[in-house]
């Protein structure tokens, strides 16, 4: 059944094109050089740090623990930030998760030390960064891993879980939640919420596991020399408090658990879990609904048989269809192609398409480096230089990508789900904080979609409960998602005013493309008079009726935008 599957690809390239990945982190302004292993693999993120769209590049790992950072110049080279970052030498640091945590409109670093203090880089701006930590508590000692973030109380700002593993040292610290109480204070409620575990844990994952919109928590351990004693948690968040149902549920599983991938496998909308593990297999969880899973390692083919860390679920090929990645210890990395669940067993092609690292990776994140519609992977392996495979396959088929703009102080996003639909085929992506192991993807979701020219349906459903429908969407570019407060404030000045007018009357009449989504107030990819009455009924500015007919209409709006002479609100042809 492989060989039909893996014959699916072909052909993958001619001898005019690419290879399917190419390698070019050397090319393209990457030299970082990750020493040994020492706290099992050192962390990368693919972050927008500079708000303008595309991701930047954050690595850890260095021989002289500095933290490596690299400007995105929107056509995937990179710019070594790293010596002017302000950030210097952070013993011991391993994982990273990345969120607006300070609500200034950036995303901000959280690094976890393996045995020595975590830091919490906040952003500055023009990549310059303050560790903040110790200042507002939240410089966790314990021996860190892959820690996680969310708004787990829908306050509108972002909690963080802070990971820790014990199995080689005393059980204290435990793993942390640190509650945040805005303006950046933290208060550890972990033991109040029933998450101060004791155990091996490798990495902690919020995600919506039973898809009713806040964020559940999946935490990864290491069951060590025991027999069992140590089992993964599922705690699900009711009403802000978290229930451990790990009984039963099927995700309590007992294994040597690192990595944990969040994805829709299966296309059911439900996320879906990937634990790995050392070589008795790793655990694909298949999400029915009702926080059960259903492990279906074997019939997906996925095991793997080898120690792994770090797993991706991501369209590599925009087919439409999630596929697999898995950095492997002690062996070749593996790229398990999915074709749907009606073809299972997935076809195993890492060394075909160019990503089978031989042995010793740990760590990896995906964004599209290049704005060219398809997803790349950087990926950490001990003691060589990071590697980035440039993706050209994606290229051959159709995609669309989105920015989640995120409510009050949860500006990432983090959180937000996004369903999609074309013809009868939904998927779904989350906006996560800590993802794989140790590591952070991008935050704009990435969709393939095969041959589909348009999105036929998409629902955005943030923390907050806010919700959009948009239908009509064409392919092939990158959207914003704005939640309904912000439909017609161009300029998000919490105001609907004359230059937001300015703004709306530019996208009238024209094709629809991406610029004119704050002011398309029904979703439905044009903007238009149905668009124009939602715009007036939250119009701010001068509202005299000019031409005297008993309503506010475009004349009126236009005449008081063109000839307020005297700055005051009114215009002169208004005066009566």
């Amino acid at each position: 059944m492989l060989l039909p599957a893996l014959l699916s690809f072909a052909p993958l390239a001619t001898p005019q094109s690419p290879a399917p990945f190419t390698q070019e982190a050397g090319p393209r302004g990457i030299d970082y050089f990750t020493f040994g292993s020492g706290g099992a693999g050192r962390g990368v993120g693919l972050v927008d740090l500079d708000g303008d769209g595309d991701p930047d590049l954050v690595a850890l790992g260095r021989v002289d623990e500095i933290v490596g950072v690299w400007e995105n110049d929107g056509n995937g080279v990179f710019i070594e930030r790293t010596q002017t970052t302000g950030i210097g030498p952070i013993p011991g640091v391993v994982g990273l998760a990345a969120a607006d945590v300070d609500g200034d409109g950036d995303a901000d670093l959280y690094l976890s030390g393996w045995n020595l203090p975590n830091a919490l880089l906040r952003n500055d701006g023009n990549f310059q960064f303050t560790n903040v930590a110790p200042a507002v508590g939240v410089d966790d000692d314990g021996r860190g891993s892959g820690s996680a973030m969310a708004d787990f109380d829908l306050d509108g700002d972002i909690d963080i879980y802070a990971s820790n593993n014990t199995q080689y040292s005393p059980p204290e610290p435990l793993n942390l939640l640190y509650q945040n109480l805005g303006g950046m204070s933290f208060n550890d409620v972990a033991p109040a919420q029933g998450v101060a575990s004791d155990d091996f844990t490798w990495q902690s994952v919020f995600f919506d596991s039973d898809r009713d919109g806040d964020a559940d928590l999946y935490v990864s351990n290491d069951k060590g020399w025991s027999s069992c004693n140590e089992h993964n948690f599922l705690f699900v968040n009711q009403g802000g408090q978290y229930v451990d149902v790990s009984a039963g549920s099927g995700a309590d599983i007992c294994i040597d658990s690192m990595g944990v991938a969040v994805g829709d496998f299966d296309g059911n909308r439900y996320q879906d879990l990937y634990c790995t593990n050392t070589p008795g297999g790793n655990v694909l969880l298949l999400n029915q609904g009702g926080n059960t899973f259903l492990d279906a390692s074997a019939t997906a083919g996925v095991e793997s048989f080898r120690t792994g860390w770090g797993a991706i679920f991501f369209d590599w090929d925009n087919d439409g269809v999630q596929d697999l990645y898995v950095c492997n210890q002690d062996g070749p990395s593996r790229l398990y192609a999915n074709k749907g669940i009606d073809a299972w067993p997935c076809a195993e092609i890492a060394a075909t398409v160019g990503v089978a690292v031989p042995h010793g990776a740990y760590c990896a994140a995906v964004g599209d480096i290049d704005a060219d519609g398809d997803l790349d992977l950087i990926l950490q392996a001990s003691n060589t230089p990071l590697r980035l495979f440039v993706n050209h396959e994606g290229e051959r088929r159709a995609w669309a990508r989105f920015d989640v703009v995120g409510i009050g102080s949860n500006t990432s996003a983090i959180g937000a789900r996004v369903d999609l639909r074309t013809a009868g085929t939904w998927q779904t992506r989350e906006v996560l904080s800590g993802t794989g192991f140790k590591s952070q993807d991008d935050f704009a979701l990435h969709f393939g979609l095969d041959a589909a020219t348009v999105i036929d349906e998409l629902i955005v459903t943030w923390p907050s409960g806010a919700r959009r429908r948009v239908v009509g969407y064409p392919a092939g570019a990158t959207w914003q998602l704005l939640p309904p407060s912000a439909l017609g404030d161009a300029d998000d000045d919490g105001t609907i005013d004359v230059g937001d007018f300015y703004d709306f009357i530019a996208c009238v009449g024209l094709t629809f493309g991406p610029g004119c989504e704050r002011m398309d107030f029904d979703g439905d990819a044009d903007v238009d008079r149905d668009d124009f009455a939602a715009f007036l009924r939250e119009y701010d500015g001068p509202r005299e009726d000019c031409n005297g007919n008993g309503i506010l209409d475009l004349k009126d709006i236009f005449v008081g935008a063109s000839s307020d002479q005297n700055q005051d609100g009114v215009p002169d042809e208004c005066r009566r």
